[in-house]
């Protein structure tokens, strides 16, 4: 008969032999996965993938999710504020785009620095809607290795980009609408004489006390105003508020109106029309 202490003994041993190299078998497959991120490999692999998807006769929606799939998965590594692995990953990044001529200034983002090196050749069009995906699962928290049956269930890449210009479009013109409304305070809070309401205005000398409207005039010899003509259009007295507010920003103001009121986005692309 054999002593159970010494059985209970080798199958402790033999657990604890399993545990160490399952342990151990972890610990390299992590330790291979760090190490591409300490060399420009990690970046490496991801042109590689792009090579092949361009050399392929019959390009699939399923390659290009996963492609982006996969650079998503690394962009969530090396974006990582409180990672060592991300510190290293984004000085061989920084090597990588100067060794191979990618530039775009020291204030770029990390993500177009990273998307760039990725698809160095396209067209920036094409860049920048793989990176509205990159966004979309950022700021939805997509888990890892999860994107591409993401973006199958969304509609695809084109329905993504829409619907991020639409949320562009949203916070555009919120920012607009709040910088006119300071604008309009500031203005409202001084004054620069009062003159009578000229008979040739005409519609413009019925608009009720308090409502606004835009003189145009020219300086004379005299250095007084000759008025000559006015108009209570909203949208001109929004640009000449913004204007007469913050003046270097007039022109960008009234351009972010306008493509807040009037973005309009065509969807209607094959999917891989973008690839």
């Amino acid at each position: 008969m054999t002593d159970n202490t010494t059985i209970d003994t080798q199958t402790a041993l033999t657990m604890s032999f399993t545990a160490n190299v399952v342990g151990t078998q972890q610990e390299e497959v992590i330790e291979a996965a760090e190490l591409k991120f300490r060399t420009d490999m990690f970046i490496k692999d991801l042109v590689a993938k792009v090579a092949e998807f361009s050399k392929l006769e019959a390009r699939t929606d399923a390659f290009l999710y996963e492609l982006l799939q996969a650079c998503y998965d690394t962009y969530v590594v090396i974006s990582n504020p409180s990672s060592n692995i991300a510190s290293v990953a984004c000085e061989q990044l920084d090597k990588y785009c100067s060794k191979n001529g990618i530039t775009g200034g020291k204030d770029i983002k990390l993500l177009s620095k990273f998307m760039n090196s990725v698809f160095k050749g396209l067209d920036r069009s094409k860049i920048s809607t793989y990176s509205y995906v990159i966004k979309y699962g950022i700021k939805n928290n997509v888990a890892n290795g999860a994107l591409a049956a993401e973006i199958k269930r969304t509609g695809g890449i084109q329905a993504i980009k829409k619907a991020s210009f639409k949320d562009i479009a949203a916070k555009t013109k919120a920012k607009v609408e709040d910088n006119l409304q300071q604008a309009q305070t500031k203005v409202s809070q001084s004054s620069m004489g009062v003159v009578d309401i000229p008979n040739a205005i005409g519609a413009v000398s019925k608009l009720k006390s308090g409502e606004q409207v835009v003189l145009i005039a020219t300086v004379n010899a005299e250095r007084k105003f000759v008025i000559q003509a006015a108009t209570s259009d909203a949208t001109v007295i929004k640009s000449a508020v913004l204007a007469a507010a913050k003046p270097k920003e007039t022109k960008e103001k009234a351009q972010e109106a306008e493509s807040a009121d009037d973005a309009v986005i065509t969807a209607d692309q094959a999917e891989l029309e973008a690839a």
